[in-house]
């Protein structure tokens, strides 16, 4: 990842800095992405609507912070423009209708700005 300036710093992504699980990378282009309440979704096979229905269930502060998500099996991997928040770490998870996806990865921009996920 790298950064442009434009009255302030704004982050260039690169396929091998997006969320996607291993099983999923590569086939982006196959499962296509959305921009949904400014977080970039990156889909898997399945597309299951669930995460843009726990997207609307985050604080608007939480969900200014979040840059992409990519759900998986019952998995979720997110991206944030800053620290993680509190309970969306790696190890954490959420519920949503009656399902626990747990949070395999959660990291901020500046920890992925050399590495990949």
């Amino acid at each position: 990842m790298t950064h442009v300036t434009h009255e302030r710093k704004v982050a260039v992504f690169y396929g091998r800095n997006m969320p996607a699980h291993e099983c999923c990378r590569g086939h982006q282009q196959d499962y296509g992405c959305s921009l949904y309440r400014g977080v970039l979704v990156e889909w898997d096979p399945d597309q299951d609507t669930r995460v843009l229905t726990w997207l609307d269930s985050l604080d608007g502060k939480v969900l200014s912070q979040l840059l992409a998500v990519h759900e998986h099996k019952g998995t979720l991997s997110l991206l944030w423009n800053g620290p993680v928040p509190a309970g969306l770490n790696e190890s954490d998870g959420v519920e949503e209708h009656g399902d626990w996806w747990s949070i395999v990865h959660s990291v901020g921009i500046e920890e992925v700005a050399e590495t990949t996920f």
